[in-house]
């Protein structure tokens, strides 16, 4: 299976130390040459700049057409226009990116939703997950974080 990642669940997943589950989880992650400069940026965690330097071969690096949705940001639009090219879905986390993403009929998956699939699958412990998660820059409400730690209780037997 193959799918095209935006940014931010590339960043997270190497920051909370998961960035494994994409290959375990679909294979071959298809990434657009825009998120590789997004993610080399000066200001991006260390841990980021040394997976990006030293990328697996599991992440296929490609050219993304990022004119063809230019309300969104450069690796956005990019993995959107990969993701349509290839007929395949998307792991991405903004919001506007995600509407523009599945108005065009793709697939769209975030970060949360590949820690979910995870443990399902008992690659992880999601509830540990999300706690680590949670230490990072990562944005997601309170309301959220108790939703997914029900679901976390839920899929492992334990409530």
């Amino acid at each position: 299976m193959i799918i095209v990642s935006d940014t931010s669940p590339l960043r997270y997943l190497v920051e909370i130390d998961f960035i494994g589950l994409l290959h375990s989880i679909f294979g071959s992650i298809v990434v657009p040459t825009q998120v590789i400069t997004e993610l080399s940026h000066p200001r991006t965690p260390q841990a980021v700049q040394v997976w990006v330097s030293k990328l697996p071969d599991w992440i296929d690096v490609r050219e993304g057409d990022a004119s063809r949705f230019p309300a969104l940001g450069a690796g956005e639009a990019a993995a959107i226009a990969l993701a349509i090219d290839l007929g395949v879905g998307l792991i991405v986390d903004e919001l506007a990116a995600r509407a523009v993403a599945e108005r065009q009929g793709i697939k769209v998956i975030g970060t949360l939703g590949v820690l979910r699939i995870a443990g399902q699958q008992r690659l992880i412990d999601f509830p540990d997950a999300l706690t680590k998660l949670r230490k990072t820059s990562f944005h997601m409400s309170d309301d959220l974080v108790e939703m997914m730690r029900q679901f976390g209780h839920e899929s492992s037997g334990d409530a």
